[in-house]
């Protein structure tokens, strides 16, 4: 419900389309993207067998590609809500592999996310 009580806000808030439906914006004074965070993998495997090497991560079409590097967003987030719009079949298929596994694909919080 809209208060209707706020003549002007100051916050570290994302503008959308629905967000635009409710409140004009001024030009935004920084800008923030989205990066990908990545454990650096392991290189100790106690002299046994040769762990597999990892695929090359150099775009998000990379990484949409590939089946090792499980991947994963915050399920209420505005990273969330990108993916699951977007029409793009890179994102798509990013998406509906997120989507359909609840183990990492989409996680509560950050703090939850990053182990």
């Amino acid at each position: 419900m809209l208060m209707q009580e706020a003549d002007l806000a100051a916050a570290p808030i994302t503008v959308s389309d629905d967000r635009r439906e409710a409140v004009d914006f001024t030009v935004p004074f920084m800008n923030f993207g989205t990066d990908i965070l990545m454990k650096k993998p392991r290189s100790a495997n106690n002299g046994t067998t040769p762990s597999p090497p990892l695929p090359v991560i150099a775009s998000i079409s990379d990484l949409a590609r590939q089946t090792v590097i499980k991947y994963g967003v915050v399920r209420d987030g505005r990273t969330a809500d990108f993916f699951r719009k977007s029409q793009d079949p890179a994102y798509k298929q990013m998406w509906n592999e997120m989507s359909a596994n609840s183990d990492y694909g989409t996680v509560p919080s950050t703090d939850v996310g990053v182990v």
